[in-house]
């Protein structure tokens, strides 16, 4: 016999669901504290150098760790969409042929979850030797799946789940100094099969960096020098 909790719990899940699926919604966090952004009032018409970018991703089940890729390789695909994003935003932007990935184990060695205001400036600085205007982007995206159980001695139901996120810091550096940085996190959730746990469908889109970086940069933008 079910109890009154376990009922409220199915009508409950019945009414959060919808032909078998849960739908996490997608949302944009833009942030916006003091060790995450730095805009100032006006900036040069001048163009900026992208050569280094830092990137890694993780993979994360049940809350651990599975996967830590910190491989220097360039990253092609994800590239080619970063780069063009950057160029349809029309700053002036000179874009090297080969561009260098210059993650390292410090940064993968960042507490989880990982959070901009624990990624030092030093990090990204130490990769600039000159006077030169540079943009380094700074992309980190997450794979998560795990599950919760719920329910009494009569009933219980194991909720599987499961999301992704991509992360984007933009870095502007000049005469070895950041003078620019904004952070763009977006999230979605996959959305689940109801009763198959190893059944789900990915919802985070190529197109979203558009976004991201639409984002990230706006306050650049906006605020250079006609």
């Amino acid at each position: 016999m079910f109890n009154k909790i376990n009922v409220l719990i199915i009508l409950l899940f019945l009414i959060f669901s919808s032909c078998g699926y849960i739908l996490r919604v997608r949302r944009v966090i833009t942030h916006n504290g003091k060790k995450v952004k730095l805009v100032k009032k006006v900036y040069a018409n001048e163009p900026l150098y992208l050569r280094n970018y830092i990137y890694f991703h993780d993979s994360i089940i049940q809350n651990k760790r599975q996967i830590v890729n910190l491989s220097t390789l360039q990253q092609d695909s994800l590239l080619n969409i970063i780069k063009n994003n950057l160029l349809k935003t029309k700053i002036n932007i000179k874009i090297d042929d080969t561009l260098i990935n210059v993650v390292d184990k410090t940064i993968s060695d960042l507490p989880r979850p990982l959070r901009p205001r624990r990624i030092k400036d030093e990090l990204v600085l130490k990769h600039v030797q000159d006077s030169n205007t540079y943009i380094i982007p700074f992309i980190h995206t997450d794979f998560e799946r795990g599950y919760s159980i719920t329910g009494g001695y009569t009933f219980s139901y194991v909720n599987h789940w499961g999301s992704e996120q991509n992360m984007l810091i933009i870095y502007i550096i000049q005469n070895k100094e950041i003078i620019y940085k904004r952070t763009v996190r977006l999230y979605a959730g996959h959305k689940e099969n109801e009763f198959i746990s190893n059944i789900y469908e990915r919802t985070m889109k190529v197109e979203y960096w558009d976004l991201l970086i639409k984002k990230a940069m706006e306050d650049y933008i906006k605020r250079i020098k006609k």
